[in-house]
Protein backbone atom coordinates (compact mmCIF):
# COMPACT_ATOMS: atom_id res chain seq x y z
CA UNK A 1 0.00 0.00 0.00
CA UNK A 2 1.29 3.42 -0.70
CA UNK A 3 0.84 6.39 1.84
CA UNK A 4 -2.55 7.72 1.70
CA UNK A 5 -4.10 10.53 3.64
CA UNK A 6 -7.71 10.29 3.12
CA UNK A 7 -10.34 12.75 1.10
CA UNK A 8 -11.55 15.79 2.66
CA UNK A 9 -8.47 15.64 5.57
CA UNK A 10 -5.74 15.48 2.74
CA UNK A 11 -3.14 17.78 5.10
CA UNK A 12 -2.48 19.89 7.51
CA UNK A 13 -0.65 22.24 5.83
CA UNK A 14 1.84 24.82 7.69
CA UNK A 15 -0.30 27.86 6.87
CA UNK A 16 -1.71 30.33 9.48
CA UNK A 17 -5.48 31.99 9.00
CA UNK A 18 -5.13 35.53 7.62
CA UNK A 19 -6.69 37.30 10.85
CA UNK A 20 -8.68 39.37 8.23
CA UNK A 21 -8.79 40.10 4.63
CA UNK A 22 -6.77 43.20 3.30
CA UNK A 23 -8.33 46.06 1.49
CA UNK A 24 -10.19 44.78 -1.67
CA UNK A 25 -9.91 41.41 -1.45
CA UNK A 26 -13.53 39.31 -2.09
CA UNK A 27 -13.80 36.04 -0.07
CA UNK A 28 -12.94 32.95 -1.89
CA UNK A 29 -16.15 30.73 -2.36
CA UNK A 30 -15.48 27.34 -0.89
CA UNK A 31 -16.40 24.73 -3.54
CA UNK A 32 -15.18 21.58 -2.32
CA UNK A 33 -18.27 19.14 -1.27
CA UNK A 34 -19.62 17.94 2.17
CA UNK A 35 -17.35 14.66 2.84
CA UNK A 36 -20.32 13.53 4.70
CA UNK A 37 -21.95 11.40 2.04
CA UNK A 38 -19.16 9.50 1.12
CA UNK A 39 -17.34 8.53 4.63
CA UNK A 40 -18.79 6.12 7.02
CA UNK A 41 -17.13 6.45 10.48
CA UNK A 42 -16.45 2.65 11.79
CA UNK A 43 -14.24 4.10 15.27
CA UNK A 44 -16.95 2.31 17.41
CA UNK A 45 -17.66 -1.67 18.29
CA UNK A 46 -14.00 -3.23 17.72
CA UNK A 47 -12.55 -6.11 19.67
CA UNK A 48 -9.46 -6.89 20.21
CA UNK A 49 -7.37 -9.83 20.74
CA UNK A 50 -3.97 -10.11 21.87
CA UNK A 51 -1.34 -12.17 19.57
CA UNK A 52 -2.70 -15.65 18.71
CA UNK A 53 -5.23 -15.42 21.73
CA UNK A 54 -8.60 -16.73 20.59
CA UNK A 55 -11.03 -14.72 23.11
CA UNK A 56 -12.00 -11.21 21.92
CA UNK A 57 -12.78 -8.16 24.12
CA UNK A 58 -14.01 -4.76 23.51
CA UNK A 59 -11.56 -2.28 22.47
CA UNK A 60 -11.02 1.71 22.02
CA UNK A 61 -10.25 3.21 18.81
CA UNK A 62 -8.58 5.20 17.97
CA UNK A 63 -6.17 3.86 21.10
CA UNK A 64 -2.83 1.60 21.38
CA UNK A 65 -3.85 -1.86 22.98
CA UNK A 66 -2.51 -1.03 26.00
CA UNK A 67 -5.63 0.37 26.42
CA UNK A 68 -6.81 -3.73 26.40
CA UNK A 69 -3.97 -4.98 28.58
CA UNK A 70 -3.79 -5.71 32.39
CA UNK A 71 0.00 -4.91 32.10
CA UNK A 72 0.48 -1.96 29.82
CA UNK A 73 4.27 -2.55 29.99
CA UNK A 74 4.45 -5.89 29.53
CA UNK A 75 1.96 -5.01 25.71
CA UNK A 76 5.25 -3.99 24.63
CA UNK A 77 6.14 -7.42 23.67
CA UNK A 78 3.67 -8.46 21.90
CA UNK A 79 4.08 -9.60 18.49
CA UNK A 80 0.93 -8.63 16.92
CA UNK A 81 -2.51 -7.87 17.70
CA UNK A 82 -6.15 -8.07 16.09
CA UNK A 83 -8.60 -5.77 15.53
CA UNK A 84 -12.13 -6.89 14.40
CA UNK A 85 -15.61 -5.67 13.78
CA UNK A 86 -19.16 -5.87 11.84
CA UNK A 87 -19.84 -3.01 9.35
CA UNK A 88 -22.90 -3.14 7.07
CA UNK A 89 -22.72 -2.28 3.74
CA UNK A 90 -25.89 -0.84 1.45
CA UNK A 91 -26.85 -2.50 -1.75
CA UNK A 92 -26.54 0.66 -3.75
CA UNK A 93 -22.38 0.93 -2.64
CA UNK A 94 -20.41 0.08 -6.53
CA UNK A 95 -17.00 0.57 -4.25
CA UNK A 96 -15.48 0.93 -1.30
CA UNK A 97 -12.26 1.08 0.33
CA UNK A 98 -11.32 1.51 4.04
CA UNK A 99 -9.56 4.62 5.84
CA UNK A 100 -6.90 4.39 8.23
CA UNK A 101 -5.37 7.60 10.01
CA UNK A 102 -2.71 4.89 11.52
CA UNK A 103 -1.89 1.05 11.61
CA UNK A 104 0.65 1.05 14.45
CA UNK A 105 3.41 -0.45 13.50
CA UNK A 106 1.95 -1.79 10.51
CA UNK A 107 0.15 -4.57 9.92
CA UNK A 108 -2.61 -6.79 7.37
CA UNK A 109 -6.45 -5.77 7.01
CA UNK A 110 -8.77 -8.62 6.12
CA UNK A 111 -11.94 -7.93 4.74
CA UNK A 112 -14.59 -10.96 5.23
CA UNK A 113 -11.48 -13.32 5.92
CA UNK A 114 -9.96 -12.39 2.34
CA UNK A 115 -6.39 -10.04 2.60
CA UNK A 116 -7.30 -6.83 1.15
CA UNK A 117 -3.94 -4.64 1.91
CA UNK A 118 -0.61 -4.74 3.92
CA UNK A 119 0.67 -1.70 5.56
CA UNK A 120 4.42 -1.06 6.48
CA UNK A 121 4.24 2.51 6.59
CA UNK A 122 4.62 3.27 10.13
CA UNK A 123 2.35 6.28 10.86
CA UNK A 124 1.31 7.04 7.84
CA UNK A 125 -2.43 7.22 7.11
CA UNK A 126 -3.13 4.55 4.37
CA UNK A 127 -6.39 3.39 2.45
CA UNK A 128 -7.59 -0.02 1.19
CA UNK A 129 -9.87 -0.82 -1.22
CA UNK A 130 -12.09 -3.70 -0.22
CA UNK A 131 -14.63 -3.54 -3.44
CA UNK A 132 -14.21 -6.89 -4.40
CA UNK A 133 -14.06 -8.37 -0.50
CA UNK A 134 -17.57 -7.07 0.83
CA UNK A 135 -21.17 -7.66 -0.29
CA UNK A 136 -24.58 -5.86 0.85
CA UNK A 137 -25.30 -6.64 4.63
CA UNK A 138 -23.23 -7.56 6.92
CA UNK A 139 -19.42 -7.68 6.48
CA UNK A 140 -16.32 -7.99 9.08
CA UNK A 141 -12.87 -6.36 8.57
CA UNK A 142 -10.49 -7.62 10.85
CA UNK A 143 -6.84 -5.84 11.82
CA UNK A 144 -3.33 -7.51 12.22
CA UNK A 145 -1.32 -4.91 14.03
CA UNK A 146 2.02 -5.64 14.31
CA UNK A 147 3.98 -5.19 17.66
CA UNK A 148 7.21 -2.98 18.06
CA UNK A 149 9.58 -5.64 18.51
CA UNK A 150 8.94 -7.38 15.61
CA UNK A 151 9.45 -3.96 13.55
CA UNK A 152 11.86 -4.39 11.03
CA UNK A 153 15.39 -2.63 11.62
CA UNK A 154 18.55 -1.74 9.77
CA UNK A 155 22.09 -2.72 11.27
CA UNK A 156 22.06 0.67 13.99
CA UNK A 157 18.98 -1.04 15.39
CA UNK A 158 16.83 2.00 13.73
CA UNK A 159 13.48 1.32 12.53
CA UNK A 160 12.79 0.11 8.97
CA UNK A 161 9.56 2.70 8.52
CA UNK A 162 8.88 6.05 6.37
CA UNK A 163 7.89 7.88 9.63
CA UNK A 164 9.51 10.80 11.68
CA UNK A 165 12.13 9.74 14.54
CA UNK A 166 9.82 11.60 17.11
CA UNK A 167 7.41 8.84 17.29
CA UNK A 168 9.33 6.69 18.04
CA UNK A 169 9.89 8.09 21.81
CA UNK A 170 6.19 7.76 22.75
CA UNK A 171 4.48 4.56 23.45
CA UNK A 172 5.77 1.48 22.14
CA UNK A 173 2.39 -0.61 22.02
CA UNK A 174 0.65 -0.94 18.02
CA UNK A 175 -3.05 -0.63 17.89
CA UNK A 176 -5.59 1.44 15.84
CA UNK A 177 -3.46 4.48 16.68
CA UNK A 178 -6.29 6.90 14.64
CA UNK A 179 -9.62 7.20 12.82
CA UNK A 180 -11.10 4.67 10.80
CA UNK A 181 -13.65 5.16 7.95
CA UNK A 182 -15.10 3.27 5.05
CA UNK A 183 -15.27 5.46 2.02
CA UNK A 184 -17.69 4.91 -0.98
CA UNK A 185 -16.94 6.08 -4.24
CA UNK A 186 -18.31 4.95 -7.44
CA UNK A 187 -16.35 4.25 -10.96
CA UNK A 188 -13.66 6.10 -9.36
CA UNK A 189 -11.19 7.24 -6.20
CA UNK A 190 -8.57 9.27 -4.98
CA UNK A 191 -5.88 6.58 -3.70
CA UNK A 192 -3.10 8.70 -2.86
CA UNK A 193 -2.13 12.30 -2.20
CA UNK A 194 0.98 14.23 -0.74
CA UNK A 195 0.97 17.80 -0.22
CA UNK A 196 4.29 19.77 -0.14
CA UNK A 197 4.24 23.31 1.18
CA UNK A 198 6.17 26.54 0.61
CA UNK A 199 5.65 29.58 2.77
CA UNK A 200 7.12 32.36 0.33
CA UNK A 201 5.17 33.08 -1.16
CA UNK A 202 2.41 30.70 0.16
CA UNK A 203 1.69 27.65 -1.91
CA UNK A 204 1.79 24.26 -2.39
CA UNK A 205 2.08 21.20 -4.60
CA UNK A 206 -0.16 18.94 -4.45
CA UNK A 207 0.37 14.74 -5.54
CA UNK A 208 -2.76 12.43 -6.71
CA UNK A 209 -3.19 8.87 -7.43
CA UNK A 210 -6.58 8.42 -9.08
CA UNK A 211 -7.56 4.59 -9.10
CA UNK A 212 -10.68 3.01 -11.61
CA UNK A 213 -12.46 0.29 -10.71
CA UNK A 214 -13.54 -2.23 -13.15
CA UNK A 215 -14.82 0.40 -15.75
CA UNK A 216 -12.35 3.07 -17.33
CA UNK A 217 -13.52 6.68 -15.97
CA UNK A 218 -13.79 10.02 -17.43
CA UNK A 219 -13.85 12.89 -15.09
CA UNK A 220 -11.81 15.83 -13.31
CA UNK A 221 -9.82 15.80 -10.28
CA UNK A 222 -10.28 19.15 -8.07
CA UNK A 223 -8.35 20.38 -5.32
CA UNK A 224 -8.72 23.39 -2.93
CA UNK A 225 -7.59 24.83 -0.02
CA UNK A 226 -9.50 25.20 3.58
CA UNK A 227 -9.36 26.24 6.98
CA UNK A 228 -9.08 23.19 9.32
CA UNK A 229 -12.97 24.07 10.09
CA UNK A 230 -13.56 23.96 6.25
CA UNK A 231 -15.57 26.99 6.43
CA UNK A 232 -13.19 29.52 4.82
CA UNK A 233 -11.32 28.61 1.22
CA UNK A 234 -7.73 30.12 0.99
CA UNK A 235 -7.26 29.29 -2.52
CA UNK A 236 -9.26 29.08 -5.49
CA UNK A 237 -10.46 25.64 -6.78
CA UNK A 238 -8.39 24.06 -9.54
CA UNK A 239 -9.37 21.33 -11.70
CA UNK A 240 -7.73 18.91 -14.34
CA UNK A 241 -9.31 15.99 -16.70
CA UNK A 242 -8.27 12.51 -16.72
CA UNK A 243 -9.30 9.44 -17.97
CA UNK A 244 -8.45 6.62 -15.99
CA UNK A 245 -8.19 2.89 -17.59
CA UNK A 246 -10.42 -0.01 -16.34
CA UNK A 247 -8.06 -1.30 -12.92
CA UNK A 248 -5.85 1.05 -13.41
CA UNK A 249 -4.37 4.25 -11.52
CA UNK A 250 -3.17 7.70 -12.99
CA UNK A 251 -1.01 10.33 -10.91
CA UNK A 252 -1.78 14.43 -11.20
CA UNK A 253 -0.05 17.35 -9.89
CA UNK A 254 -0.83 20.63 -9.11
CA UNK A 255 1.98 22.52 -9.00
CA UNK A 256 2.02 26.00 -7.17
CA UNK A 257 -1.28 26.05 -5.76
CA UNK A 258 -1.08 29.33 -4.45
CA UNK A 259 -3.30 30.16 -1.31
CA UNK A 260 -3.09 34.01 -1.44
CA UNK A 261 -5.89 34.39 1.50
CA UNK A 262 -3.49 32.73 3.91
CA UNK A 263 0.01 33.83 5.31
CA UNK A 264 2.90 31.50 6.93
CA UNK A 265 2.16 29.55 9.94
CA UNK A 266 3.72 30.72 13.45
CA UNK A 267 3.71 30.00 17.26
CA UNK A 268 1.01 32.56 18.05
CA UNK A 269 -1.04 31.96 15.07
CA UNK A 270 -1.21 27.69 14.70
CA UNK A 271 -4.00 27.25 12.98
CA UNK A 272 -3.93 24.68 10.14
CA UNK A 273 -5.15 24.17 6.60
CA UNK A 274 -7.17 20.97 4.82
CA UNK A 275 -5.94 20.16 1.35
CA UNK A 276 -9.75 19.30 -0.28
CA UNK A 277 -9.30 16.62 -3.29
CA UNK A 278 -12.17 15.64 -4.74
CA UNK A 279 -13.31 13.61 -8.26
CA UNK A 280 -16.34 15.13 -10.87
CA UNK A 281 -17.65 12.96 -13.93
CA UNK A 282 -17.70 14.13 -17.04
CA UNK A 283 -21.48 15.06 -17.26
CA UNK A 284 -23.08 18.64 -16.68
CA UNK A 285 -23.39 19.32 -14.06
CA UNK A 286 -20.77 17.04 -12.76
CA UNK A 287 -21.17 14.36 -10.05
CA UNK A 288 -19.33 14.28 -7.09
CA UNK A 289 -17.76 10.34 -7.39
CA UNK A 290 -15.15 10.77 -3.61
Amino acid sequence: MKPYVPPFRIALLLFSAAAALGAGEVPLLVEAPDPAPFVIPLCDQWEFAAEEAEQFQPALVPGLWGRQAQDPKASIEWKSGTYRRTFDVPPDLPGAAFEFDCIRWGGEVFANGALAGKHDLGHAPVSVDVSGHVKPGENTVSVRAKGWRVVDRFPTGDPVLPCGAAHWFGPKQGGLAGEVALQRYREARIAGAVVRTSVNPVRCDVHIEIAAGALAWKGRVAVQILTDDRKQAVSGAQRQALEVPARGSMQVCFKDLAAPQARPWSVREPVMHRACIWLEDAQEPPRIHS
